[in-house]
């Protein structure tokens, strides 16, 4: 039997605009736990816009059992989360202000009785000191007001969720079925089937895919609908370090198993085909809030502080960061190997360095930091950014995998002592041994 060019090819082919419409007017629509707990995280303007789609989608949603239980779990860390965020930050402002108050009050003190001012000026000037950042701290303070959420009492975003979910929430597998269910999850951890692989032995995203398939199966759905946040390669096709689509596979497992057409949208995906094709009022600013909280947990969640730093992170990911350290090291010796008096030793892992240079005219550090996202930002380097600097280390280079981005370029002119390198062959050798070169002294 003849077939038309991509009939069995269908679950390689991205969806169409009009399949991504459908999905939205007429699919079955599964929210990940990440999509539900940003309604805690976005700001209050945000907020409220992606609860409206939600709303809006209520005929059509689904909520797997496992879905629900993460949320209720992980809830209170989520609110108590962004608070402290904002504690962290007003902390540093008390701190800079005792900062300011203990370095500029004598002087003052001096300039009031050298150019002898009047005590009424010498107490403006003081209380203007004392006071520098006030406006500061209550803008962020604003800001901490302005969520309006709070862990005890009337939860506005709970009631809104609970209102819409009602009614629309799955059952748990009997115990019979989730041990079956582990079983089948662990051969396929072991093969790297999607999803859940990347988590394993956490089965959490596996038992929400499983979930969702005989949802999907049982209303003999034509068009199943994920959005989910979850950045790893085992939910999305990732090339060149961009995300793609669903992976394949779970496109062609979802028709064979439930005869329905696959499609997977990050948050800040969902909130642009609402506008568009449910008439929802989404501005760029929740758009931008979205992608911004997708970043920061593609960075909390799966990268690697440094190859050196690792904990818990998966076999492949250890892997790929071991073999990064070990290129970017061997290149390092190899530039140095035929200049006499010039030795490259490995640093001590509580350092926080992975390699120092040591030569007759000074010395520089190398810090190895490896990334899956494809991006080196501001919070990777802020680990570097805070490294105590001694006396006998001269400059540090960090050399990364990732593509820099705009703000770590900008480090590079305004930071003394740091630069920050993309290096991934050796293309970019010469780069690499001109920034240690810089940064020997």
């Amino acid at each position: 039997m003849l077939h038309d060019f991509s009939d069995q090819f269908q679950h390689f082919l991205l969806p169409t605009e009009k399949e991504v419409e459908s999905a939205l007017t007429s699919g079955l629509i599964v929210l990940d736990t990440n999509v539900l707990l940003s309604a805690y995280r976005f700001a209050e303007e945000a907020r409220e816009q992606l609860i409206s789609v939600i709303e809006r989608l209520a005929d059509r949603l689904f909520l797997p059992h496992q879905v629900g239980l993460e949320f209720h779990r992980r809830r209170i860390e989520v609110m108590r989360g962004y608070g402290s965020s904002y504690d962290k930050v007003l902390g540093v402002v008390k701190e800079k202000q005792r900062e300011l108050d203990d370095s500029l009050t004598e002087p003052l003190r001096q300039l009031a009785n050298r150019a002898s001012l009047l005590d009424a000026q010498l107490d403006e000037a003081l209380n203007r000191l004392t006071a520098s950042l006030k406006p500061l701290r209550l803008y962020i303070e604003e800001l901490l007001d302005n969520h309006k959420l709070v862990e005890s009492g009337p939860d506005a975003v709970l009631a809104r969720l609970q209102a819409v979910f009602a009614g629309r929430v799955g059952s748990p597998f009997t115990p019979e079925v989730e041990a079956q269910q582990r079983q089948k999850f662990a051969v396929r951890a072991d093969q790297k089937i999607p999803p859940g692989y990347k988590d394993a032995p956490n089965h959490g995203d596996y038992f929400v895919w499983r979930q969702s398939l005989d949802e999907a199966k049982h209303r003999n759905a034509a068009t199943l609908l994920i959005v989910t946040d979850d950045v790893k390669e085992d939910w999305y096709l990732r090339v060149q370090g961009q995300t793609v689509g669903a992976r394949p596979e779970l496109v062609d497992e979802a028709f064979r198993e439930a005869g329905s057409r696959l499609i997977i949208l990050p948050t800040k995906g969902l909130l642009r085909e609402a506008a568009k094709y449910l008439n929802a009022t989404v501005s760029d600013e929740t758009i931008r809030q979205a992608e911004e909280l997708r970043r920061q947990d593609a960075e909390d969640s799966v990268e690697m502080l440094s190859p050196r730093s690792r904990s818990s992170f998966s076999h492949d990911v250890v892997h790929a960061a071991l073999d990064y350290e070990r290129r970017v090291r061997d290149v390092i010796q190899g530039l140095f190997a035929q200049d006499p008096g010039i030795d490259v030793l490995d640093e001590d892992l509580d350092s926080g360095l992975d390699l120092t240079l040591f030569t007759p005219r000074g010395t520089a550090a190398i810090v190895i930091k490896y990334t899956l996202s494809g991006t080196f930002g501001p919070r990777n380097a802020r680990p570097v950014l805070q490294l105590p600097r001694s006396e006998s280390i001269g400059g540090i280079v960090c050399v990364t995998n990732g593509i820099l981005a705009r703000q770590v370029e900008e480090y590079n002119a305004t930071v003394s002592g740091i630069e920050f390198l993309t290096w991934n062959s050796d293309v970019d050798n010469n780069l690499l041994h001109r920034a240690i070169l810089r940064n020997i002294y």
